[in-house]
């Protein structure tokens, strides 16, 4: 029987594990409308800074992974890894990424998404059912929306294909 299933090899339809599917569902689109947005604010080519913002808007999940999924390190050495993260991805955003002057929108985003992902680390490391639920899945499967049951994971990665495709054609536009 997996983790995270119940008696009769169902998953389990905790509400968590739905809204860390949502959520899946729209982190990566949302980086890219960033993008897209970071592009609309500075009206030079910022193709470095573009993809040094993606990986630092997912590299929050970085500690995650390494102390959580792969090696069950105790959940504080995760908490604090992530927490270090986030500090230090601010930082950079304030100083690298992003200019607060130049593209106010897109630095607030990028927040934003630093934030909702040092918490969803957080809300992982806590919870056994989602910890569970992702770790039935391959490491770089995971940040998108996955589920067993076949019309979650349809509707999910219809979600995430519906708001990612819009975010690429505007991308390659501008």
């Amino acid at each position: 029987m997996r983790r995270g299933t119940d008696f009769y090899g169902e998953e389990s339809d905790s509400w968590l594990v739905h809204l860390w599917n949502f959520y899946a569902a729209v982190i990566s689109p949302a980086v890219v409308w960033l993008m897209v947005l970071f592009k609309s604010e500075i009206q030079l080519e910022a193709g470095m800074r573009v993809s040094m913002l993606t990986f630092g808007a997912l590299g929050i999940f970085i500690p995650l992974v390494i102390f959580h999924l792969k090696y069950e390190f105790h959940p504080a050495i995760s908490v604090v890894g992530t927490l270090s993260f986030l500090a230090i991805f601010v930082r950079l955003a304030v100083y690298f990424f992003i200019q607060r002057y130049q593209a106010p929108l897109t630095f607030w985003g990028v927040v934003v998404v630093l934030v909702s992902g040092a918490v969803w680390s957080i809300v992982i490391e806590c919870n056994h059912t989602l910890t569970w639920h992702l770790q039935d899945f391959p490491q770089n499967e995971w940040l998108f929306p996955c589920s067993h049951n076949v019309y979650n994971q349809r509707f999910y990665k219809g979600m995430w294909l519906v708001l990612l495709v819009p975010g690429v054609i505007f991308l390659f536009l501008f």
